[in-house]
């Protein structure tokens, strides 16, 4: 039976712990992290047993396997752990450069880390098809992505059948990689 009660998202919440700080945020997303300097973060991280490379325990950098890319220099970490970011300043020569200096390096670091913890993402409705009965649903539009995805809820109320299992790699915001998944092929109205 088709009904709303059957596209209940019952999703489990991962407590993700900051390495630097332990609060309960990424460690990418420490704030303070961007004024400690780059030895005290690899020391941090060297003590706890962290991989420098995604910020992630069990592992060292040699043996990552995730896929990472720095916003500010392209080599294979995060920002927060770049040495590049404060390259471009260079000594004042009044205070208006030392203001313009210091909102520069300002942008260069929010650019990589913020501090929101909402993201808005563009959404339309949409009426989808299927063997059992019809939905109007809310998708949402990303711009980014060269695929589309469907609940495996909405799929299952739509009662549609699987074309093909396909393997798919995601790769997310920051460059960090998600490991291989199968993942159903349909096709929709």
């Amino acid at each position: 039976m088709c009904t709303a009660a059957n596209l209940l998202n019952t999703s489990a919440t991962v407590e993700k712990l900051c390495v630097f700080c332990n609060g309960k945020h990424e460690s990418t997303k420490f704030f303070k992290a961007q004024r400690m300097s780059y030895s005290e973060k690899i020391k941090i991280l060297k003590d706890k047993g962290y991989c420098f490379k995604c910020l992630k325990a069990g592992h060292r950098v040699a043996k990552c396997r995730y896929f990472v890319k720095c916003m500010i220099c392209d080599k294979m970490h995060y920002a927060i752990m770049c040495t590049e970011s404060n390259k471009y300043v260079t000594k004042p020569t009044s205070n208006n450069s030392e203001k313009e200096i210091k909102e520069q390096n300002k942008s260069v670091n929010m650019a990589s880390i913020s501090n929101t913890p909402q993201v808005l993402l563009q959404t339309l409705k949409v009426k989808i098809k299927g063997k059992n009965c019809s939905l109007t649903v809310r998708a949402m539009y990303d711009s980014g992505s060269q695929k589309s995805y469907i609940r495996k809820e909405i799929a299952s109320v739509l009662g549609l059948a699987p074309l093909r299992q396909q393997l798919l790699s995601h790769s997310l915001f920051g460059g960090e990689r998600i490991n291989e998944e199968l993942h159903n092929v349909y096709k929709l109205n």
